[in-house]
């Protein structure tokens, strides 16, 4: 894969505070977890760099990054249980992945109303808390077009990345995606899944 978007984000951060990136795609299997997963790895080969990789894809029933990355999730708190109780506040919830330098934070138990919880303030403290301990914030968001997720998500990052997939992405999904996320927001596509020119 190309080094030149963790470029583009670290020459975007360094006159800023820490960047918070969601992660999302119209429709699913575009690729977006996958992605989130490889960018935190990418922006992580500074030692120096201190990386969050966050599961916010709360309505997900499919595979997440627990099981991309073979985690058990549910042995520590994640985003749902730190929203719901302020004890859970108290304390960082994200834990180190083995043999990398990503700190992960996990979606957490089951979301029974997922709007309440993305749009709870604590949401916005949760990243404001982030923001002082990490550089980046790297955020597996939910479907561009799944219920209001991404618009509510908006607020608390700095932009998302939009990952489409070759030959299966549908143009007006696309389309529908960009104009649902302000323009300011979007920082850039990343297209997934196109064959490699013969050489």
């Amino acid at each position: 894969r190309s080094t030149r978007l963790p470029q583009a984000l670290g020459t975007l951060r360094r006159p800023n505070p820490p960047l918070a990136v969601g992660v999302t795609s119209p429709g699913e299997a575009d690729g977006k977890t996958r992605t989130a997963i490889n960018l935190a790895g990418a922006l992580a080969q500074d030692a120096h760099t201190r990386v969050l990789l966050t599961d916010l894809d709360l309505r997900c029933s499919g595979r997440g990054i627990d099981d991309y990355l073979d985690l058990d999730g549910a042995a520590r708190p994640g985003v749902t249980d730190w929203i719901r109780s302020e004890d859970q506040r108290q304390q960082n919830p994200a834990a180190r992945v083995d043999g990398f330098n990503v700190d992960y934070l996990h979606r957490g138990g089951r979301a029974e109303s997922t709007y309440e919880l993305l749009r709870s303030p604590a949401l916005d403290e949760l990243l404001e808390q982030s923001r002082r301990a990490y550089e980046f914030i790297v955020l597996d968001t939910p479907h561009a077009l799944m219920m209001s997720d991404v618009e509510l998500i908006s607020r608390v990052v700095d932009g998302f990345l939009i990952v489409v997939r070759a030959g299966h992405t549908n143009r007006s999904d696309l389309e529908n995606t960009l104009n649902l996320i302000a323009r300011d927001k979007v920082l850039g596509l990343v297209f997934n899944g196109a064959s490699q020119p013969a050489r």
